[in-house]
């Protein structure tokens, strides 16, 4: 008897309690993924640490829409939390987009170090929003990949690439490459590559597995584009429900779990590569022609772009902490 009471009571502080505040959050990710994975757990221990008073509802894998959709329904409530990528940060607030400069970073140092001394200013300027910066969830390092030879940039114009509608970096980096790029939701990628209606995309290995757009693909570019950035956000009026300890567990645990996430990621962005060879992958290297050009996308975005989605006071400020001045 004592062990079946013993039981009931656990099981009562193990779910969420009746009146609980539930933060609905919504991503990309199909359920299953590191990503889903982390997030329960983290669910897991916000009910036991608020003793069932917070608790998450997850809608995984795009059902509640793209970046778009979830931005559109957080501003009516319906959705309260995400992970979002640089594109839905930049729909929220444009000068976070900064963090997405292609060929602007060279390696993982450079990354935390920004993100690091960043964190107070772009938390500021999305609590204005009505959003609280809780934590940075990057996407990671971001490559090309085809049905045809990545290698020489005389090719590129002959690429149906695609681009991440609403992208605008995306967009103006493609371009610069010499390509000319296709505008489709995330959802339409892997039917587009089964119709032939591109046979080009750009993503981090992770990714391009989880959404099996790896199964349509032949070569991949050994050098990445860009380091894609991500930042788990909240919704100021949902965020403010909890009482002053409950934002503390909820920051507390949020960071924690996020650099599991990120930790994890990058590992498993190397170890999907690796994987994705042995399934027949091609990862081709670039010609000093291409590498060139590479310099030279970044800082002709990043003119392109400033005054328009960032000042450049900020530019300045973001290039000096990656060089140390």
């Amino acid at each position: 008897m004592k062990k079946k009471i013993f039981s009931i009571i656990l099981i009562l502080f193990s779910f969420p309690s009746f009146g609980a505040i539930n933060i609905k959050f919504a991503t990309l990710a199909p359920d299953g993924t590191t990503w889903m994975k982390i997030m329960h757990e983290f669910n897991t221990e916000l009910i036991t640490a608020t003793k069932g008073n917070v608790n998450f509802i997850f809608f995984p894998g795009g059902i509640a829409g793209d970046e778009k959709d979830i931005i559109r329904k957080m501003h009516y409530d319906k959705i309260h939390s995400t992970a979002f990528t640089g594109l839905g940060l930049g729909i929220i607030l444009p000068e976070a987009r900064i963090l997405d400069i292609p060929f602007f970073f060279n390696n993982d140092s450079e990354v935390d170090k920004i993100s690091d001394s960043m964190f107070d200013y772009f938390y500021k300027k999305f609590s204005e929003k009505g959003f609280e910066l809780i934590a940075w969830s990057e996407v990671g390092w971001t490559y090309l990949f085809s049905n045809k030879n990545l290698s020489y940039l005389d090719d590129y114009p002959k690429l149906k690439m695609w681009a991440w509608e609403g992208d605008i970096i995306a967009l103006k980096s493609l371009q610069n490459l010499g390509t000319n790029p296709i505008s489709l939701s995330v959802g339409d990628v892997l039917t587009s590559l089964q119709t032939g209606l591109i046979d080009s995309i750009y993503s981090p290995p992770l990714a391009s597995i989880a959404m099996q757009w790896n199964t349509k693909l032949k070569y991949m570019l050994k050098t990445p584009i860009v380091h894609a950035s991500g930042a788990f956000l909240v919704t100021s009026k949902q965020f403010n429900l909890l009482s002053d300890g409950e934002k503390n567990i909820f920051k507390e645990l949020c960071k924690k779990y996020m650099l599991r996430l990120t930790n994890l990621t990058r590992k498993e962005n190397i170890d999907a590569i690796e994987s994705m060879k042995k399934d027949g992958i091609i990862v081709v290297e670039t010609d000093d022609k291409l590498n060139s050009k590479f310099s030279e996308v970044s800082k002709t975005v990043s003119k392109e772009l400033t005054g328009s989605l960032f000042d450049i006071e900020l530019l300045n400020k973001i290039t000096d902490l990656k060089n140390n001045k």
